[in-house]
């Protein structure tokens, strides 16, 4: 079995892989060749495939991503479109592609990766830690009304054609989505990273790509004194033959910089009462959303339908320098990680200036006093991610504090944060 990257000749068998795997596969009775834009969204150099019996057997892609973690972007490797055929099932494919897009993903900078498993267990036994999905409301659109009238005082407030009173004045532009994406991308950047923890930033999305996931979307942009302070992706079916149920608003992607840009997004949204009966937000998990709202009829349909976001740290140092520090102190802390090598050893951590700094004393461990922590690579990524409190790790085995001076501080640097990601991939 052999294992690299494809040729822009064999995209097409990438695809009949996805067939396969992810939706209905049929054969062609007649020759047809596949379409370009289908063989667009395969991009060979994300790829790795496995060839066995001289065919490709398996393969997964290496996203090549940039990733708010704690308020700081990092470059990460996101890992989707695993699949495997049967007859090779079982035998370490998985594995050897995983060990071969760590390598990799150390070798380009990627200092961690994030993925969503088709089974968590699955995924957990090469370090992947599960994080969490997001919080998907639905509500009725009758929900969103208050905001219509907050949108005409917000309207009313200043002339467009005042030009002595511009700071005064609202606009909005809906456009479709494939249109709008780089300033979109702009104003995620400008805004969603100290917002929103995990969130993923697509700046290196190939175009076939990121058109092909907007292609049924529309954008509302909305702009005060001519600078953008709310944006939103969304799809709606208002079809006349759909059910009240199905005649929705779906907002998979939104952003706004301050509450005033919120009421005018939520405004927007409102003008579509007549139009559909219900509108489903993508939102953080452990959002209080209902003080946005008034009187909401209850019960409100709450669900998380998607696995949760895995994700793993690649690079100990990489991924621990610079995220911010609450607290003043130093420790050393012992990492062990049976798949990436070039983790293991003892590193000090210490704050300056408000932000965490690392380095490796020894990847040999022998010359060093025990150090004050001792962790697994799932440890150092649940503590980077922030997905458990510190007990948690520690009840786990992921983490053991050797030294109890310590526990204090380690415990504000890293404290539980729940993760958020409108990019699914």
């Amino acid at each position: 079995m052999e294992i690299r990257k494809i040729t822009a000749a064999e995209r097409s068998q990438i695809l009949d892989g996805y067939d396969y795997a992810f939706y209905e596969w049929q054969e062609d009775l007649l020759p047809n060749p596949v379409e370009p834009a289908s063989l667009a969204i395969v991009e060979p150099d994300e790829i790795l495939a496995a060839i066995i019996d001289n065919k490709i057997g398996a393969s997964l892609r290496v996203h090549d991503f940039h990733q708010s973690i704690r308020g700081e972007v990092r470059p990460i490797g996101g890992i989707g479109g695993v699949w495997v055929y049967p007859e090779h099932r079982n035998r370490g494919v998985v594995r050897r592609l995983l060990q071969v897009a760590f390598a990799q993903m150390h070798r380009a900078g990627q200092v961690a990766s994030m993925l969503i498993p088709f089974k968590p267990s699955f995924y957990g036994k090469f370090g992947y830690v599960v994080t969490n999905a997001n919080l998907e409301v639905t509500l009725p659109i009758a929900a969103f009304l208050p905001y219509l009238e907050q949108g005409k005082k917000l309207e009313q407030s200043g002339n467009p054609n005042d030009l002595e009173n511009l700071e005064h004045n609202w606009q909005w532009q809906r456009v479709k989505a494939s249109e709008s994406w780089p300033e979109f991308l702009d104003f995620m950047i400008k805004v969603a990273p100290k917002q929103h923890h995990g969130l993923i930033i697509p700046s290196e999305m190939p175009a076939p790509q990121w058109r092909s996931r907007l292609q049924k979307r529309q954008c509302i942009l909305i702009r005060h004194a001519g600078e953008l302070v709310a944006a939103a992706h969304y799809e709606i079916n208002s079809d006349f033959r759909a059910t009240n149920e199905q005649r929705l608003i779906n907002i998979p992607d939104l952003y706004w910089s301050d509450l005033a840009a919120r009421d005018m997004l939520f405004s927007f949204i409102a003008r579509h009462r007549e139009q559909v009966f219900s509108v489903k937000l993508n939102l953080p998990l452990g959002t209080n959303f209902q003080p946005w709202f008034g009187d909401v009829p209850t019960p409100l349909q709450v669900e998380i339908s998607r696995n949760p976001y895995m994700v793993r740290v690649i690079d100990v140092v990489g991924a621990i320098a610079n995220l911010p520090a609450s607290m003043a102190g130093k420790l050393t802390i012992e990492v062990s990680d049976q798949f990436c090598d070039w983790n293991q050893g003892i590193y000090q951590i210490w704050a300056d200036q408000g932000r965490l700094r690392c380095d490796r004393l020894a990847k040999d461990i022998k010359d060093i006093a025990a150090a004050d922590v001792i962790a697994s690579i799932e440890g150092i990524s649940a503590l980077v991610y922030g997905t458990l409190p510190i007990k948690a790790l520690e009840h786990k085995g992921w983490v053991r504090i050797n030294n109890p001076a310590v526990r204090d501080l380690i415990t504000a640097w890293f404290p539980a944060i729940p993760l958020y990601n409108t990019v699914r991939f």
